[in-house]
């Protein structure tokens, strides 16, 4: 809020607008709005159910690395005397994060190599077509 940029007049008049859009004739031009943009059919049911798997696969991941680190930890406890625990505990929580950048990776290429990349393939068009002008 600025005071500065606070003009009552203006204030009133947006606050008439709510009132009449809200009251006036029963709320009749919220209930086509809310009819209109906000009840529209099968649209929201999919997205939840894909911010759900989302959230589980997010909780799983979380839970097993969480598990895994604990295990390591103990090991370490237990094995404190070998001078190679600790390479052991980072190298055993590398390959999740190691083996998606590779996945990546090789999707990426494979995508460039096929040229069904949208962005590489309409660059490659527009090169095409300047080439041949």
């Amino acid at each position: 809020f600025n005071p500065y940029q606070f003009s009552l007049r203006y204030f009133k008049k947006d606050l008439r607008a709510w009132y009449s859009f809200f009251f006036s004739e029963h709320g009749k031009h919220w209930i086509q709005w809310y009819d209109r943009q906000q009840l529209q059919p099968r649209t929201g049911f999919r997205h939840t159910v894909i911010d759900i798997n989302f959230i589980l696969v997010y909780f799983f991941c979380a839970v097993w690395f969480a598990t895994m680190n604990q295990k390591l930890t103990l090991l370490g406890s237990i094995f404190a005397s070998y001078w190679y625990i600790d390479a052991l505990h980072l190298i055993t929580l590398i390959p999740p994060v190691c083996i998606s950048l590779l996945f990546c990776g090789l999707l990426t290429f494979a995508e460039v190599c096929v040229g069904c990349s949208g962005k590489v393939a309409r660059s490659l068009r527009r090169e095409r077509g300047r080439l041949r002008l």
